[in-house]
């Protein structure tokens, strides 16, 4: 009966009172010795701390701890999946009943590892027009810490085992860069990651553009002219420096297309100038570039209106043999023929700006009725059906 009384008063003793009120009443022939790793990593299943035996019988190992207080009946003290709130110094003491030993320690141990609550960091960085850039990491070296860089092939380090370097070698676009902390038993427990945004000046290459007959509108896509870089670059935006003269130019939502819509009545070249900017580096700008359009004519000369007289004693428009729209048809041919089909005169590349005023040398021609041949390029040299038509001659 006293047995089973002992057993639940010790039982009682244990539960009401706290480990805190143990008074130190013991002492040891012998001072205890702690045993543990210097670190661990934290993915490491169990972290084991081992305190020297002791032979008094119901002797119990009181453990202080970074995170608790606690007692084990066997001289280990097991922490299982251990994070990095687990390091620190370790104490134990043998408690017996109310009573318990000095505590004896430290011993420190190290937890290696991020906490939930700080997560591997991530960085953005940018640079512009450098395939090289400085980077420094918060995460720092030490005596039993070093650490170590990490990126894609072709990347270098000019300090690739220091928290600060310069790195070189960066492709166009995005890489990725890390800085990784290990010590001898805990590789890679923490690393510090740059994400690198190598932006590029915009390059542009002219390339002429073509309206068929009948079109109205062209849309042009900077970035698939042969040598453009547009596609590398994720955000860009077109100035308009010189405007076309006869169309209108819209830019598009992607900032890489833009649509020409020609005047209604013009046939013929047209020109702009453009010059695009990376938007993440305002400063990187393409040089100005010309485009051209050439509006291609019709067959018919749908533009043209040919004179039905000349009378060179008049003083308006017919004084002369005045051709409309005949800027539009540089590279043409003129010729005069009578009544009979035979030639009289020629002229190249007519202009109104010294049109014809009836005179074949220094006399004009008679009165009567007369033929004109008119024929014409189109802007890629290709000719264009001849107009042929009568007109007279007027006194």
């Amino acid at each position: 009966m006293k047995t089973y009384s002992h057993i639940f008063l010790t039982i009682m003793s244990m539960i009401i009172l706290p480990i805190a009120s143990f008074a130190q009443c013991l002492t040891l022939s012998q001072p205890l010795f702690l045993q543990a790793p210097d670190s661990i990593c934290a993915e490491n299943k169990e972290l084991v701390i081992k305190a020297s035996r002791v032979k008094e019988i119901g002797a119990k190992y009181f453990w202080r701890t970074p995170m608790k207080d606690t007692i084990t009946t066997d001289s280990t003290l097991r922490i299982l999946q251990p994070s990095v709130l687990n390091s620190g110094d370790y104490f134990v003491a043998i408690l017996m009943d109310t009573c318990r030993t000095e505590l004896f320690g430290p011993i420190n141990v190290q937890v290696l590892g991020v906490q939930k609550t700080k997560a591997d960091t991530v960085k953005r960085v940018l640079t512009c027009n450098s395939s090289e850039i400085s980077i420094t990491s918060t995460y720092k070296t030490s005596n039993s810490v070093f650490g170590q860089w990490r990126s894609t092939e072709g990347v270098v380090f000019d300090k690739p085992k220091s928290p600060t370097t310069l790195v070189k070698g960066l492709p166009q676009g995005e890489s990725t860069v890390i800085w990784l902390l290990s010590t001898t038993v805990c590789p890679f427990f923490v690393k510090d990651t740059f994400i690198i945004q190598h932006e590029i000046a915009p390059v542009l290459q002219t390339d002429g553009t073509t309206l068929k007959v009948g079109e109205a509108s062209k849309t042009i896509h900077l970035g698939h002219v042969a040598g453009s870089n547009l596609n590398l670059i994720t955000d860009v935006k077109i100035n308009i420096t010189k405007p076309p003269k006869h169309g209108v130019l819209n830019i598009l939502s992607d900032g890489k297309r833009l649509t020409y819509n020609r005047n209604d009545d013009f046939n013929g070249r047209d020109a702009f100038e453009l010059t695009v900017c990376n938007l993440k580096c305002p400063n990187l700008c393409s040089a100005p570039v010309p485009y051209t359009i050439d509006v291609l004519f019709d067959e018919h000369y749908p533009n043209v209106t040919m004179p039905k007289m000349l009378a060179p004693h008049d003083l308006g428009e017919a004084k002369v043999f005045r051709i409309e729209k005949i800027e539009d048809y540089p590279e043409n041919e003129l010729q005069i023929l009578n009544r009979w089909g035979n030639k009289i005169l020629t002229f190249k590349n007519y202009k109104n700006q010294t049109a014809w005023d009836g005179h074949k040398g220094s006399d004009l021609l008679p009165a009567g009725a007369y033929y004109y041949l008119f024929q014409a390029q189109d802007p890629t040299g290709k000719p264009l059906k001849p107009l042929a038509s009568i007109f007279y001659v007027v006194y």
